[in-house]
């Protein structure tokens, strides 16, 4: 952000805001996220689009990363991208998961230690990113297997009239024994350039290895139990991977304090 813009933004704000944020303090740091929130925010709590008690567990949330921040890492340059993330994130601090996500990309586009692998675009995202999608990626992200994952996809085949069908898609292991069947938030994930799917390649490692033959032999058969018994079961393997994009969005917005 240039320094005018910084100057046009900081003339919309009250000025103990002003003054604050450009002034690494503990302190300091609180007043700015009172003012900011209070001219972000305060519209939406009188028409009723946001709860009050959202946006005090969205602040605490925010002030209690600044805390765990050593201040000499804040980065008020930062401060406009930072403000238009709070815009983004206004209607969607109904969400627990979605409120902390956008609490850990706020705290850390002010930080300087780790802002430069943040892109403008992750509030984007963020912002039209559904729950599920939230969900999956926080399961995906804590799991032992990411970045890679072992990926399935089932097809039918009736063998007299040799009509071949999908059955299962993008189906993903994520233990010997546990996969997940999530196709339609899979794809948003594809879609928001968090993860790619390699359907010609596999995962080499040991432990995917393991995953692919004891997860194929359970949906082989869970899959042959729920068709005629006159169809042929194909599954295919691959690979869901978490992209460099990916990668430093789901390490910023699922930051642990």
């Amino acid at each position: 952000m240039n320094p005018e813009e910084i100057k046009s933004l900081l003339n919309i704000i009250p000025e103990d805001t002003r003054n604050a944020v450009m002034k690494p303090s503990a302190s300091n740091v609180g007043i700015a996220l009172n003012g900011l929130f209070l001219q972000k925010f305060g519209k939406y709590v009188q028409n009723g689009i946001i709860k009050q008690v959202e946006i005090d567990a969205f602040k605490k949330s925010i002030t209690n990363k600044f805390n765990n921040m050593d201040l000499q890492n804040y980065d008020p340059s930062k401060l406009g991208q930072a403000y238009k993330t709070l815009e983004n994130s206004a209607e969607r601090l109904d969400e627990e998961l979605l409120r902390e996500m956008f609490s850990n990309l706020l705290a850390g586009t002010l930080n300087k230690q780790v802002n430069e692998n943040i892109s403008p675009k992750f509030k984007t995202i963020l912002a039209d990113m559904s729950i599920k999608e939230a969900i999956l990626l926080k399961k995906l992200y804590t799991s032992p297997l990411f970045p890679a994952f072992p990926l399935f996809n089932v097809f039918t085949q009736n063998i007299d009239k040799k009509i071949e069908k999908k059955t299962f898609s993008n189906l993903i292991g994520i233990s010997n024994s546990i996969h997940i069947n999530e196709p339609l938030t899979i794809d948003e994930l594809i879609r928001d350039g968090i993860v790619s799917v390699d359907t010609s390649n596999t995962l080499a490692d040991k432990n995917s290895i393991i995953i692919y033959s004891s997860i194929s032999e359970k949906i082989g058969f869970e899959t042959y139990n729920s068709k005629n018994q006159s169809e042929s079961i194909s599954i295919r393997k691959g690979a869901l991977t978490f992209t460099s994009f990916g990668q430093s969005f789901a390490r910023t917005v699922l930051a642990e304090d």
